[in-house]
């Protein structure tokens, strides 16, 4: 461009000279005028291009802008992460014969959102690794063919209006509602429309409403009858300041559908017996210099599990009206470039819907009527790789009637993970 500038001034300059001078009309002086306010023209023109120049080159390190087709769109921000875990089991069954399983394994998403800040809404898109199972985007290595290719499945896909402190989301999202780890599995996208108020400080309310199971009434389901299983959710909660702390106290409610019981509980469970979910949750974060320490709990009942002994979800000899509570206890901290955790959970038999519950915590036992203690620790090499260790330690909570009072697992996860 410089070099386009010094070209074009080179040449008004010839052409100019000779044709002014020819004409007689001017003096010496008054060319030399001109010529000087032409060349301090070019400068000026030359200034404001390279500082133009320089600035979108700043802007797109900085930021990633990427030219898209659709001009409304302002800006798309494009993340992605891969995480490759080794995973040991160890479990101890009474009166079964003890079994250990190893086995390698990989997740990888990544996704994009389109905003569009004049029309006030914003398009999300992802792709992650991993089956149809809700709880899980892990792809194990070689599972069951000679380096076994992983799916790519749509993790998530929705859309987004934004008006003030309100919002509307229309489609499969990650989870808005507070929660500890193990409440709502990380995994887990609901499919449906949610409604948001609030800020970052203050009150706030979520609530939705979220179609869980289509039953297509052709024998790929336990409901006789075409329809669709839904879920109605709410939250109400307020995020405080305390000083240099931060408190964030919620209450919230989910209402299954009674059919949802039947399609996955139905040869076990009465005909009066739901999910009706009621939580509490609370988390206190505590500057320390640079760091940081949450603690957090979350208690949760389920007021649905109506019938008699085993009339339950697992069956046997369990009364599913005493088995309706859960919680969770949990600390972590971070320490420069270390994270580390501590957890215990508590999860009885009927006390939640165990299909969004966390996956690995009760792997190879049963998702519920199981507790035990999670312990993390993990090393930041740089802002975007890191290593971690994960242990839990869990047992069969009680004694179905099926001689699996005593059953215990050990669980280690070793991961790596990058983001990109």
């Amino acid at each position: 461009m410089k070099k386009t500038l010094k070209i074009t001034a080179l040449l008004a300059t010839s052409l100019l000279f000779p044709a002014m001078a020819s004409a007689g009309a001017a003096t010496e002086e008054e060319i030399l005028n001109k010529l000087e306010y032409l060349t301090n023209k070019v400068m000026a023109q030359q200034e404001h291009i390279d500082s133009l120049e320089a600035q979108q080159g700043q802007k797109s390190t900085e930021t990633g802008n990427i030219t898209l087709a659709n001009s409304a769109i302002d800006q798309l921000k494009i993340k992605g992460d891969l995480r490759l875990r080794y995973e040991h089991r160890d479990r101890s069954r009474n009166g079964k014969t003890d079994d250990n399983k190893n086995r390698l394994r990989s997740r990888v998403r990544i996704g994009g959102v389109w905003q569009n800040k004049v029309e006030n809404f914003e398009v999300g898109v992802g792709l992650a690794s991993g089956g149809s199972d809700a709880t899980s985007t892990n792809a194990t290595w070689s599972d069951s063919k000679v380096f076994e290719t992983s799916d790519i499945r749509l993790d998530y896909a929705y859309a987004k209006h934004t008006m003030g402190n309100f919002a509307i989301t229309a489609g499969q999202q990650k989870n808005p509602y507070e929660t500890s780890w193990l409440f709502w599995d990380g995994d887990v996208r609901p499919i449906g429309l949610t409604l948001q108020y609030g800020d970052k400080t203050g009150p706030f309310v979520t609530g939705g409403v979220y179609a869980v199971r289509y039953y297509g009434g052709d024998g790929d389901s336990n409901n006789e009858t075409e329809g669709t299983g839904m879920l109605g959710a709410g939250q109400v909660g307020w995020n405080a300041k305390i000083g240099d702390m931060k408190l964030l106290a919620a209450a919230g409610l989910q209402n299954w559908e009674s059919s949802i019981a039947d399609e996955y509980y139905g040869d076990t469970v009465g005909d009066d017996y739901k999910f009706m979910v009621g939580d509490i949750y609370a988390k206190l974060t505590i500057p320390a210099g640079k760091e940081k320490i949450d603690l957090y709990t979350q208690i949760w009942q389920n007021f649905g599990a109506d019938g008699n002994v085993g009339q339950g979800t697992l069956g046997g000899t369990l009364d599913p009206e005493a088995e309706t509570l859960g919680y969770v206890l949990g600390a972590q901290a971070k320490i420069g470039a270390v994270k580390v955790s501590a957890a215990y959970a508590h999860v009885e038999a009927d006390s939640m819907f165990g299909k969004i519950k966390d996956a690995d915590f009760g792997t190879g036992l049963d998702s519920t009527n199981v507790e035990g203690f999670k312990l993390g620790a993990s090393y930041g090499f740089t802002k975007n790789w890191s290593m971690g260790v994960t242990g839990q330690f869990y047992a069969t909570l009680e004694d179905d009637g099926t001689n699996n009072d005593g059953d215990e697992v050990k669980l280690y996860q070793v991961d790596m993970k990058y983001k990109f």
